[in-house]
């Protein structure tokens, strides 16, 4: 580029210094006119004859010569003319000019670089910034996988006591979370209920009695988090229909939590279980359905 500035730079010198050329006839068509205005447009001097007079003629022949011929002629001065064609102009082009039309080319080519430069350095300024950004992505769900606490149902017990100063038996159930994760979290919600069915006949949705009760219990690394829940059942012969092993008894739940790595987000822990008191010893079981057990 700058060595096309240069030579622009020098032939535009060249040009100034030479002398710009006369148009091909000019002497010719000045003489011309030069004739043109000595024959008709001067008033006649001393001694000489006006135009159209012949060289003897006498005084009355030179003054009606000169009315005639002369500048004195009596034809009318506002005559209307009109052109039929107009001459073919030809404008001559020099140096200067082409030099103009040159550095014209060179600017034009200049920006229409500069524009195509622009865009290439736009684009990649945006696959640069979309590559941190997606960096960055990658970076933080690779935190939150690894370092955010993670609420787990560890444990399920369901067990019948009988209290010798009463006579119901009573059905005990325990849930009991424990936070697997290297972060706290904070329980911000949490229910579970129970109810009694053949294997079979389980719910779509399981239903709850109550409303959910807002709460805030943190549960650091490793720690627990339970729920408990007594089930009363009038005496011994209102356990017979789970003898046989035909109906039993579900125990569902699910506790709501966020953690420190993502604050704004609530994540859910739900289970389902399915306890069999017919069995010996009596087991309590995950209901293997994904919409029953999950977790966040």
């Amino acid at each position: 580029m700058r060595k096309i500035l240069a030579v622009a730079f020098v032939f535009v010198a060249a040009c100034a210094s030479a002398e710009p050329q006369k148009p091909e006839g000019a002497d010719s068509v000045a003489s011309q006119s030069k004739e043109a205005k000595t024959a008709t447009g001067n008033p006649a001097t001393p001694g000489t004859q006006p135009a159209g007079a012949p060289p003897n003629a006498t005084e009355d022949t030179k003054a009606d010569a000169t009315k005639v011929g002369g500048s004195g002629n009596n034809q009318p001065q506002n005559q209307s003319v009109s052109i039929e064609r107009m001459p073919p102009l030809d404008i001559p082009r020099d140096a200067i000019d082409y030099t103009q039309l040159l550095l014209t080319v060179v600017v034009l080519a200049l920006t229409i670089g500069q524009i195509i430069y622009s865009h290439k350095s736009t684009d990649a300024a945006t696959k640069a910034a979309n590559a941190a950004q997606k960096s960055a992505d990658v970076a933080r769900d690779a935190l939150v996988l690894t370092q955010r606490g993670r609420l787990s149902v560890e444990r399920a017990k369901v067990e019948f006591r009988k209290f010798d100063e009463a006579p119901q038996i009573r059905l005990h159930v325990t849930i009991t979370f424990r936070n697997v994760g290297p972060t706290p979290v904070n329980v911000t919600e949490s229910q579970f209920d129970s109810g009694s069915g053949h294997p079979d006949d389980l719910p779509d949705k399981w239903e709850f009695p109550k409303p959910p009760r807002p709460e805030s219990y943190p549960v650091v690394q490793g720690d627990t988090f339970e729920q408990i829940k007594w089930i009363n059942f009038e005496n011994e012969a209102a356990l017979d229909r789970f003898k046989d092993g035909k109906n039993v008894i579900f125990v569902f739940g699910y506790a709501k939590y966020t953690d420190t790595i993502e604050p704004e987000r609530i994540r859910t822990t739900q289970y389902a279980r399915l306890h069999n008191p017919a069995r010996r010893p009596p087991i309590t079981r995950a209901i293997q359905k994904p919409h029953y057990n999950y977790a966040d």
